[in-house]
């Protein structure tokens, strides 16, 4: 059986993302979430969804753009 709900470390790893970055992106209503009790899950629709648009990541400062 597909997990339908991931715990924050997951989604963080399945994004290749930081667990900051995805606090960050949970904060600013990026990724939307499902808390129950304590816990914090990410729909697995939710990582979908962000991956499929792209990281969503701003450039940073003194980074080159891709010609």
């Amino acid at each position: 059986m597909k997990r339908i709900l991931h715990p924050r470390g997951d989604a963080a790893d399945l994004l290749s993302i930081s667990l900051r970055k995805l606090d960050s992106l949970i904060k600013s209503r990026t990724l939307k979430v499902v808390r129950i009790g304590r816990r914090t899950l990410v729909p697995n629709q939710q990582l979908v969804r962000f991956a499929a648009r792209g990281t969503g990541a701003k450039q940073t400062k003194g980074a080159r753009s891709p010609r």
